[in-house]
């Protein structure tokens, strides 16, 4: 949950605010105490938000970025907000990404906006000719 975590601007706090209703509104099955991924974001962002969420290694050993939890949060609202100006809610939102960082921003943009991603390869520039 957000509360005590400065959002600044209106569409992120609506961008959080619509997630945490989308997210907290589940089936009565689910558990009172369950976390979402949203709430662990959340948490993550506040306790520690210096820390790495995600190293990306372009090469698959040699780290060419890295987003901390904050950073993470902050992008992903941004995009979230986006899609919400856009209408885009409890909709499927096709992210077509090269492996890294940005894909990571989006899929968790999705998440604070309570759309569904649905990740997919970029087409092979050679195999389009």
């Amino acid at each position: 949950m957000h509360s005590g975590i400065p959002i600044a601007g209106t569409p992120l706090r609506r961008a959080v605010a619509v997630a945490n209703r989308k997210a907290h509104s589940t089936a009565a099955s689910i558990a009172a105490d369950s976390v979402t991924l949203i709430d662990a974001l959340l948490r993550q962002q506040r306790v520690m938000p210096s820390k790495t969420a995600f190293r990306f290694l372009a090469d698959g050993e040699n780290e060419s970025g890295r987003l901390t939890y904050d950073e993470l949060f902050r992008r992903a609202a941004a995009v979230a907000a986006g899609l919400q100006q856009r209408g885009i809610f409890g909709q499927r939102v096709l992210l077509v990404f090269d492996s890294g960082l940005d894909f990571v921003t989006a899929l968790w943009g999705c998440l604070l906006a309570g759309a569904t991603a649905v990740p997919a390869v970029p087409p092979d520039p050679l195999r389009l000719h």
